[in-house]
């Protein structure tokens, strides 16, 4: 599980991954990873690898795995090279067309929202942060102001819809127990 975002596209933030591990928890063991230059709120019921691999660590992890759980992020690319089941908590961000592998569910809410009606908005951020950065300019037209601001394509998202795409791994056959 890669729950955590750059801080520069926090429009890619999900505010839910603590309710999620916690609505698996007895079915699921999850490894939690990132880096630790990356914005990543520790969860609790998993095992917390936060910084602790490097690429080749990952990659072996990855390949362990049954499956994986993240935002749109490199943890999903490589799931999809290694052919590991994932689902991807995506939004409106970014278009499908960019992030649909076989074996994955991607989560996307485009063409559910004005600001994500037809394309993805490629908004970077949700809220300035005042690094002087040009993504302080690329904010989302709809943020949800949670104590992590979020964009509301994010928002939509249950966790209850993201570990029904879990599961489904496992009644659909793909995943043994």
């Amino acid at each position: 599980l890669n729950g955590g975002v750059k801080s520069d596209f926090q429009a890619k933030r999900w505010p839910w991954w603590q309710e999620l591990v916690n609505l698996l928890l007895g079915e699921v063991q999850f490894v939690q990873i990132g880096s630790m230059e990356h914005l990543h709120r520790p969860l609790k019921g998993v095992i917390n690898l936060i910084g602790q691999t490097d690429q080749r660590q990952l990659i072996r992890l990855c390949w362990h795995a049954q499956g994986v759980v993240c935002g749109t992020t490199f943890l999903m690319h490589l799931a999809a090279a290694l052919e590991k089941p994932a689902v991807v908590v995506a939004g409106g961000r970014e278009p499908r067309s960019w992030n649909s592998y076989p074996r994955q569910v991607l989560l996307s809410n485009v063409g559910a929202l004005p600001c994500c009606a037809s394309t993805a908005c490629w908004k970077s951020r949700v809220v300035k942060i005042g690094d002087g950065a040009e993504q302080d300019q690329s904010l989302c037209e709809r943020p949800v102001l949670l104590e992590d601001p979020v964009g509301a394509c994010m928002a939509m998202i249950r966790p209850e819809t993201v570990a029904d795409a879990v599961r489904a791994y496992y009644t659909g056959g793909v995943l043994s127990h």
